[in-house]
């Protein structure tokens, strides 16, 4: 059979989001992919707009968090350091025991950076 035709269908399109939850913050797949599956980043807080962003540093950079570790056979970041999780708690009033809060982010790609507007979070219900 002639596949020429044929596109490959990349299953990891949607949104550049991060899931807050009582086991901490997880990084959609497209947004690993969108920062360029960097070893590692830096966490940027503004407290007084509701924002986070992460950006994309060499492991030199004195606020340099790792991120993206190569050997996982999955595309996958989580974060479960109980210092964010209590300023994301206490700046936001979320209640991750009961919800999960899902917010997408914009990419900015001249400063290899997501921005996420934590006020924009679409909550759910934990079960």
């Amino acid at each position: 059979m002639n596949f020429d035709n044929f596109k490959a269908l990349d299953l990891t399109k949607g949104p550049n989001a991060i899931t807050f939850s009582k086991n901490g913050l997880s990084f959609s797949q497209t947004a690993i992919n969108s920062l360029g599956r960097p070893r590692f980043v830096k966490l940027l807080v503004n407290s007084d707009e509701q924002q986070i962003a992460v950006q994309t540093v060499d492991e030199s950079d004195k606020d340099a968090i790792p991120f993206y570790k190569d050997s996982r056979k999955n595309l996958v970041v989580r974060w479960n350091y109980s210092g964010l999780n209590s300023l994301l708690s206490q700046m936001m009033d979320w209640n991750a025991e009961e919800n999960t809060y899902k917010v997408v982010g914009e990419l900015h790609a001249e400063d290899n950076a997501l921005l996420f507007e934590l006020k924009d979070a679409e909550v759910t219900k934990r079960r």
